[in-house]
């Protein structure tokens, strides 16, 4: 009997599951093929410069898998806070290298989130050729893009 899903579709945004030194084993050990079979496409984007560790989503061989690595984000880039930084003003964080701005950093979050609605469309069976677009533009962009098809489904 085939296993029944209601999951089309998963994105992680700078997931904490994958960072070195945090509780990736734990969410490695819980969701290893052996007791869980994903089958739902996984985008996983996350900050260029983040320490990874995403043996987990890796594992899950009868999903596709997408790894994004988007450069000049920091972990709040992944939220909506990118955009009310750069209305108010805020300063940049201590850690942002020189010449980023927040402008650098709400630019890369519109970024994701048209890859996030262009990865979602394509799950859900829309044309798959956007998506594809996004993954090149953001190859050009300096993001480090790779993607793992399915071994089988």
């Amino acid at each position: 009997m085939e296993p029944q899903t209601n999951v089309v579709a998963a994105v992680g945004l700078d997931g904490t599951y994958g960072f070195a030194g945090s509780d990736a084993d734990a969410f490695a050990a819980q969701y290893t093929p052996s007791r869980v079979d994903v089958r739902a496409a996984i985008l996983d984007v996350r900050r260029k410069d983040a320490t990874a560790a995403v043996r987990a989503v890796r594992a899950f061989r009868h999903a596709d898998r997408y790894f994004v690595s988007v450069p000049d984000m920091f972990h709040g880039s992944f939220t909506s806070f990118q955009m009310e930084a750069l209305v108010f003003h805020l300063t940049p964080p201590p850690n942002a290298r020189p010449g980023w701005t927040q402008a650098i950093g709400a630019e890369g979050y519109q970024q994701v989130c048209v890859g996030v609605l262009q990865f979602l469309r394509a799950a859900f069976g829309e044309s798959a050729q956007p998506f594809q677009q996004w993954r090149e533009a953001m190859t050009t962009a300096g993001a480090s893009v790779t993607s793992v098809p399915a071994e089988s489904r």
